[in-house]
């Protein structure tokens, strides 16, 4: 089972799942929604890496857009970075 973790960062509170070893490796998809049980994608790598599913902004228990423009592509990108720096990894291997 993933882990399930709430995470403030400074674009807002964001809903992410851990699991496994190794460097850090990022998930995301444009409107999948991910919980405990996972991802078959996601799984393949968690035996070598800490894999962080991310339900990005207005999916799943993850912070809501306020404004449309806060679903393109470009903010997503600046919440995954925040994720990111939240959770105190000055890189990661990103997979989506």
């Amino acid at each position: 089972m993933w882990k399930r973790k709430m995470l403030q960062t400074q674009r807002g509170v964001f809903e992410i799942f851990q699991k496994g070893v190794g460097k850090p490796l990022c998930v995301a998809h444009l409107y999948a929604v991910f919980n405990e049980t996972g991802d078959y994608f996601a799984d393949t790598f968690s035996k070598r890496f800490y894999v962080t599913l991310i339900n990005i902004r207005g999916v799943g228990e993850s912070e809501q857009a306020h404004e449309p423009y806060e679903y393109s592509m470009v903010d997503s990108v600046l919440d995954i970075e925040a994720i990111r720096v939240a959770l105190g990894y000055e890189r990661w291997i990103y997979a989506g």
